[in-house]
């Protein structure tokens, strides 16, 4: 009897698991930004945090079990986590050029599975909203994007600060 062919969802996580180590490995050696690193990690399973978390609880499993820690576990969970946000939505991608991009997810109607989108603007003007990273890169360099620092005027600072 065969194998069954992987889902779509297992692709990602098998992607975003092993890019995770690549790219935490990247940053501790100092070849790329954490803000670079996240990006391209959100872009690999946009609005979907539950794949995210699926990915941290691996990472989390291969700590408690002693595993070498290489690629480095504590870089690869603050990436991931970082990551999560992105996909919640929580924290935007940035860009040249004012680019910002919002990962959005609305309740699916009667019931239904919920609407997954990426929301592209510039200067804060609604440029489009995109199914896929695919139809996205059409009308962005997705390489440019970047994790918006928390010191943008979209993260409102906590009070007294």
């Amino acid at each position: 009897m065969g194998r069954r062919p992987l889902t779509e969802d297992q692709h990602r996580n098998i992607a975003l698991h092993a890019q995770s180590g690549v790219l935490a490995i990247a940053v501790v050696r100092g070849g790329l930004t954490a803000e670079r690193a996240v990006a391209e990690l959100a872009l690999i399973v946009p609005c979907r945090p539950d794949l995210v978390d699926q990915v941290i609880a691996l990472v989390e499993r291969g700590m408690s079990l002693g595993h070498a820690d290489w690629p480095p576990s504590e870089t690869t969970l603050r990436l991931l986590g970082r990551t999560r946000e992105v996909t919640l939505g929580s924290v935007a991608l940035v860009g040249p050029g004012g680019v910002r991009v919002d990962q959005v997810t609305l309740t699916g109607k009667n019931g239904g599975p919920p609407v997954r989108y990426l929301r592209l603007r510039r200067y804060d003007a609604y440029i489009g909203d995109y199914r896929t990273v695919e139809q996205l890169a059409q009308h962005v360099d997705i390489a440019a994007l970047v994790e918006e620092p928390e010191t943008s005027s979209h993260h409102p600072k906590p009070s007294g600060a």
